[in-house]
């Protein structure tokens, strides 16, 4: 963005193209002003198109979020307690995530392979879930 001397510059050029036009020289100050205030809004115009730009992606992103977390609740909500217990429980990331699903098997008396296969039909199931809500609610 171009600084306070830049405006004043362009202000005083084109003052001056236009002084040789100009009769009376008292007119100079308030000529001079009126190209001021244009290359002002200019600037704010200019400014102002992409921070507008800007703030709709950015509500346009929270909107997204919003239904996605919406279609997520919602197909959450259609499992099965103990289900939605599990793939919640297998995709929470902790950092020892090998040991949390070791435990998470051993409490559900379930192999480590076993608890994979349910955790990973559980999520196609909320895949397909998720892919037909967000459908629905874009209106397709």
């Amino acid at each position: 963005m171009p600084g306070p001397e830049e405006a004043a510059n362009e202000t005083r050029d084109g003052s001056a193209r236009l002084l040789s036009e100009l009769d009376d020289v008292r007119r100079l100050r308030s000529y001079a002003y009126r190209v001021a205030r244009y290359v002002l809004r200019e600037r704010l115009r200019t400014q102002a198109a992409p921070a507008a730009a800007a703030r709709v992606a950015g509500r346009r992103g929270a909107e997204e979020k919003e239904r996605r977390l919406g279609c997520l609740a919602r197909c959450l909500s259609a499992l099965a307690g103990e289900e939605r217990d599990l793939v919640v429980a297998y995709y929470r990331t902790s950092g020892g995530e090998v040991e949390d699903r070791r435990g998470l098997a051993g409490r559900l008396g379930l192999t480590p392979a076993a608890l994979r296969t349910r955790a990973y039909r559980l999520r196609l199931r909320l895949e397909l879930c998720l892919g037909g809500c967000l459908q629905r609610r874009e209106g397709r």
